[in-house]
């Protein structure tokens, strides 16, 4: 069973938080405080780490390489992901790479 997990990007002030954000947002909006409550764009945790034990998120931007594994095959696998959606997740985590996120480095989609 896959952990259950959030972060938020903190659009006024362009910062990605974890889950604990989260809790003061609900706080907030349960005292009705709603001043305190910035706009935020929520990416669930896919349940799979990269190459390097990283989270994966959706809105993450992968990296995947794959060398080729016989001298007359294609050329590998050498392309950017970007995690869209948890259940149409098609690689190969352990090939993977985290280099980014679509909010924060827009520049990796070019």
């Amino acid at each position: 069973m896959r952990q259950i997990k959030f972060r938020a990007l903190d659009k006024k002030n362009n910062v990605m938080n974890n889950g604990g954000f989260l809790v003061n947002a609900i706080t907030g909006m349960a005292t009705n405080d709603v001043g305190m409550i910035p706009e935020f764009v929520l990416m669930q945790f896919t349940g799979l780490h990269d190459k390097n034990g990283k989270e994966i998120y959706e809105g993450d931007i992968l990296h995947e390489k794959k060398e080729k594994t016989a001298p007359m095959a294609n050329n590998g696998i050498d392309r950017e992901i970007i995690v869209e959606d948890i259940r149409h997740l098609e690689f190969n985590e352990v090939h993977c790479e985290v280099i980014g996120n679509i909010y924060e480095n827009p520049e990796l989609l070019k």
